[in-house]
């Protein structure tokens, strides 16, 4: 990977990180989105990292800028226009000068990023909050922007930001076996292994301040288990040993979870997922949930 990649993915990824916690967004797709719009950082005018542009009812600052834009009719209008040119698949291509806003700094520019994600024909989008490539895709159907392939350019850097991010966890210092951690994100999912692209077994399945004991580590990724525990009806469970610890695999196409037997709900989990026993009562079991969490997410309690 290039140093210019590198350099732009750890001087921008706080913010990114910070903008997840927040509100969902990937960071690894807002990090690709910025590394497009901007030439990784080379055409970042005004603090835009985003190519967000002023219409008229932008009131903040905004600067003229010469820019190319796609279009299936010749007659879109601009601030000024140079050229415009078919392309043999249909498209117009347009050489004009709009306006793009201006901010007063990086932070103000990701806050911003946001509110206008916000935008209903983007609401699709944050379904997949935990699949960046999907998020794209649905940013780019939205209309985010008039570029060619916009959805399949953003997934390609997505795989490059995801593999610098990973390197770079990789050099970050271990963390012991039987480690509390506390969850410092609004919500944070949980995985079948150590990796953004593993199955998700719980989206948003720990809160903020949520108490996990590592059980393990791959470079950025813990593998843990709450302190809190579950409760499921036994009936649509399959107990087996596991080295001495007993296991429960789900056996209900969807099964809920309670906090306590006849309790109130708090998840589902699905069928095949496994998870160690905690303790039975009647017809109820109560298990740990265990899985794997990025760690940019927890911080440590006793480390």
């Amino acid at each position: 990977m290039s140093q210019r990649v590198t350099d732009f993915v750890v001087k921008y990824y706080p913010f990114a990180i910070r903008s997840e916690q927040q509100t969902g967004i990937p960071a690894v797709f807002t990090l690709a989105q910025a590394a497009l719009e901007t030439g990784w950082g080379s055409k970042a005018i005004g603090n835009n990292l985003f190519g967000i542009t002023a219409n008229r009812l932008w009131t903040g600052p905004k600067v003229l800028v010469d820019t190319f834009e796609f279009h299936d009719t010749p007659d879109v209008q601009y601030p000024e226009i140079s050229s415009i040119e078919k392309l043999p698949n249909g498209k117009y291509k347009y050489i004009v000068k709009r306006y793009f806003r201006e901010y007063a700094d990086v932070s103000e520019c990701f806050n911003d990023h946001y509110k206008v994600l916000l935008q209903d024909r983007y609401k699709e989008a944050f379904k997949y909050t935990d699949d960046p490539k999907r998020f794209a895709t649905e940013i780019a159907r939205g209309g985010y922007a008039t570029g060619l392939n916009y959805a399949s350019t953003l997934h390609q850097i997505i795989d490059m930001v995801q593999r610098v991010v990973d390197t770079l966890g990789q050099s970050q210092p271990a963390v012991s076996t039987g480690a509390m951690a506390v969850v410092k994100s609004r919500a944070l999912n949980l995985r079948q292994a150590g990796s953004n692209e593993a199955t998700l077994m719980i989206r948003d399945g720990l809160q903020r301040g949520a108490k996990l004991v590592v059980l393990g580590q791959a470079g950025a990724w813990l593998k843990v288990r709450t302190e809190e525990t579950a409760w499921c009806a036994t009936r649509f469970l399959s107990i087996a040993d596991r080295g001495g610890e007993n296991w429960a695999t789900v056996t209900a196409s969807l099964l809920n979870y309670r906090h306590a037997p006849e309790g109130i709900k708090i998840g589902a989990f699905s069928r095949g997922e496994s998870y160690p026993v905690a303790g039975t009562q009647g017809d109820w079991t109560k298990i740990y949930l265990i899985g794997w969490v990025h760690g940019d997410f927890v911080e440590y309690a006793n480390a």
